[in-house]
Formats: C-alpha cells, sequence, structure tokens
C-alpha cells in the first residue's frame, strides 16, 4: 500500500529503506536520489492523548516503550507515526529533510530540504527550528539547562515540548 501511491496517494514511501545507521542504530536512507522538495513519504498516524502514556508511567513506575516515539500533535495530542516516519535520526547542524503535520486528513509528510544522493541517510531535526537538541551518554536527548519529563521518564522522546510538560 505504502509503495504504491496510486492506490492511496496521500499514503506512500518512495526511494527509501530502512539500514543500519553509523549516527544511531537504525535510520532512513535514500536507495536513488530524491530531488530538493520531493515528498518522499507520507505515513499515516495514531492520534492519542498524552495523559495516557503519563497514566502508564504513573501505574506501573516505567514508561511505555510508545512514549519513546511520540510527536507532539496540533491540537494537544501526541502521534506515533507509521511507515518508516518514527525511524528518522536526528541531526542538529545538517539536516537533508523535514516532516510535515497533515492535520485535514492526518498523516506526516517527509520532504527533503536539499538533493539527496542515492545511500545517504536522511536526518530530520526533531525540535522543527525550536532550538538543538543535546544527546546524554545513553543517546537520550534533552534541551540543556532543563530537566524535562522526558529526560526523567522517557529519555528517547520525539515527543512533548519542555513548556508543554508539568
Amino acid at each position: 500500500m505504502f509503495r504504491d501511491p496510486d492506490k492511496n496517494p496521500k499514503l506512500f514511501m518512495r526511494k527509501i529503506e530502512l539500514k543500519e545507521s553509523p549516527l544511531h542504530g537504525v535510520g532512513v536512507f535514500a536507495t536513488e536520489p530524491i530531488a530538493k522538495h520531493e515528498t518522499f513519504e507520507s505515513c499515516p498516524v495514531i492520534l492519542f492523548q498524552y495523559s495516557m502514556l503519563r497514566d502508564y508511567l504513573e501505574f506501573h513506575g516505567t514508561t511505555h516503550i510508545l512514549s519513546n516515539y511520540v510527536f507532539k500533535w496540533m491540537d494537544g495530542s501526541v502521534a506515533n507515526v507509521l511507515g518508516y516516519g518514527m525511524m528518522y535520526n536526528h541531526s542538529n547542524d545538517n539536516p537533508n529533510a523535514l516532516y510535515r503535520m497533515m492535520t485535514d486528513d492526518p498523516r506526516m509528510e517527509y520532504t527533503a530540504k536539499r538533493d539527496i544522493k542515492a545511500g545517504e541517510e536522511i536526518l530530520i531535526h526533531y525540535n522543527r527550528g525550536r532550538g538543538d537538541v543535546a544527546f546524554d551518554e545513553t543517546g537520550g536527548h534533552f534541551h540543556p539547562g532543563k530537566l524535562s519529563f522526558k529526560q526523567r521518564c522517557a529519555p528517547w522522546t520525539h515527543a512533548i515540548d519542555n513548556a508543554d510538560i508539568t
């Protein structure tokens, strides 16, 4: 379904594959050149309230694995992105792609910021211009100088702005 945009033109993946990454375990790589501004993946999302993850933490004393892979959505909920959407690695300095939330038919689109060569890892900036992400010794990311919910409880979360969590 995802590889054939004619069957569902809003959901697709083109010119990409998962491979071992020199940065963070597994990443998304271009299988052929991707042109600047080309959208190469459009993923469905599962939307839910962040309170579900907080409740899980309170009840079980540990985070649910889904808390490691959520994006803040526009209406205050969070999204798990399907397809390869949760597999893109981060770059502060040189992201070659960006993601865009499509709210009309909830999905996430990934688009090239510049030409991407075949074999090149596709990197996004997790905070989309809202400041750099620093990584701790475990590979978890955090915002320097702020101890957030995700630092205390979910050490590798695409999720929530520090200001949104109390």
